[in-house]
């Protein structure tokens, strides 16, 4: 298996922001590229979210997670978008508020 060094990474994953590539992990980085064209709300369907336990979860308003529910994940202003990737991908299941 070849190793590459971190220019050679940033020059495939080019299209992505430089917050997420820095931010999160390598898996949640695929998992960004993946879902990128998917809307919050089908993301936030598939974890049986409903608009009010996303906000809940991520400590906004509920409606200004209804703004950007019909918005592609690539859309999605950056300051957002690194506070809801966590719970739209899995990886905050276990930390929900409420257990």
């Amino acid at each position: 298996m070849k190793c590459y060094n971190y220019k050679e990474i940033q020059k495939y994953f080019k299209n992505l922001s430089k917050a997420i590539f820095f931010d999160l992990r390598g898996d949640t980085v695929f998992w960004h590229w993946l879902n990128r064209n998917k809307t919050i709300k089908e993301l936030r369907k598939n974890q049986g979210l409903t608009a009010r336990e996303l906000a809940m979860r991520v400590k906004l308003e509920t409606p200004r997670i209804l703004k950007v529910d019909d918005m592609k994940l690539k859309d999605v202003p950056e300051p957002l978008k690194k506070r809801i990737i966590p719970h739209l991908n899995g990886k905050n299941i276990d930390k929900a508020p409420w257990l």
